[in-house]
């Protein structure tokens, strides 16, 4: 077999059974690498991607040398990393596009990239989880990188307590924790069912580490609890836009001791006052980007 179709092989398929197929490659070789290309048909090193290196053979490259024709460049990444390729529609995760071949001097695909990943999931034995990427089904959901979405399909008798059964890989996260099946007890739950169901009003004093929230216009946006005498816990959105950037906290206050909503009542008695000093929120929360988890809001008032 000559090296011309030795290497009609390996562009064609472009995968690990047609390498062995082709002109094999050893270490000595790869050390052929020189600063210069003085045969003129190898490529030039390009500068390693962020986040990992180009290696050949497993050896990582020294970037302005150059590789002799017909090696494959491939990189490999840190943790929580892997490669990917480029193409008209975005990432690519093809076994073709994660290779580059030397040919003539050109590196005969866009070279491969380090893209983030999100936390592998697995199906087990109450849920199978298939995941896509630009509508492509992959093997595995094993270090899935942007765009890739997941979606879980409960075995009889389970279903999945979140309303979507599907989550998207974003920025390194999972948009919403992904589903998870559980056994299907009793009646089945109603959709759109209000969570009060035959409430009763409170008695005043029932409830004395509750505050009522008020926004700069005085309305009554939110309650929290007392945890401590300066501290209380509350949700998240109620101090933040719809992508989970605080507004001022100044234009909060905070009442306990309220029993009537509006913020000023003649029959409300004894109750008492405080700006807030500081907002702790969760790194995760990221209000609409991940469907409002972890809304918790720690406050730190300026006064007990």
């Amino acid at each position: 077999m000559n090296k011309n179709t030795n290497l009609c092989i390996l562009i064609f398929f472009l995968g690990t059974h047609c390498l062995m197929m082709g002109p094999q490659r050893t270490d000595s070789y790869v050390r052929g690498i020189q600063d210069k290309d003085p045969d003129k048909g190898g490529c030039l090193i390009p500068e390693h991607p962020d986040n990992g290196v180009y290696v050949i053979n497993n050896n990582t490259l020294t970037p302005g040398s150059y590789a002799p024709a017909f090696n494959v460049l491939m990189a490999h990444c840190k943790k929580n990393y892997t490669p990917y390729g480029t193409t008209s529609k975005g990432i690519s995760l093809s076994a073709y596009s994660l290779l580059s071949v030397c040919i003539d001097g050109q590196w005969l695909n866009p070279l491969p990239l380090c893209a983030r990943t999100c936390k592998s999931i697995s199906s087990t034995e109450t849920e199978t989880v298939t995941c896509k990427h630009l509508g492509e089904t992959l093997d595995n959901c094993d270090n899935p990188v942007e765009g890739t979405v997941a979606r879980v399909e409960c075995i009889p008798f389970h279903e999945t307590e979140s309303p979507n059964d599907f989550a998207t890989c974003h920025d390194g996260v999972w948009d919403v924790p992904v589903p998870s099946c559980l056994p299907v007890c009793g009646e089945k739950r109603l959709k759109g069912l209000h969570h009060i169901i035959e409430g009763e009003i409170a008695v005043k004093s029932d409830y004395p580490w509750h505050v009522a929230i008020y926004n700069a216009t005085n309305d009554n946006i939110c309650g929290g609890t007392i945890i401590s005498h300066r501290i209380v816990l509350s949700a998240a959105h109620c101090f933040t836009d719809s992508y989970g950037k605080l507004y001022s906290i100044s234009d909060y206050i905070i009442k306990a001791g309220k029993y009537y909503r509006a913020y000023e009542d003649s029959r409300d008695e004894g109750v008492q006052e405080s700006l807030i000093d500081t907002i702790v929120l969760p790194e995760r929360y990221k209000a609409t980007v991940n469907n409002y988890e972890a809304d918790l809001a720690i406050l730190v008032l300026t006064k007990n």
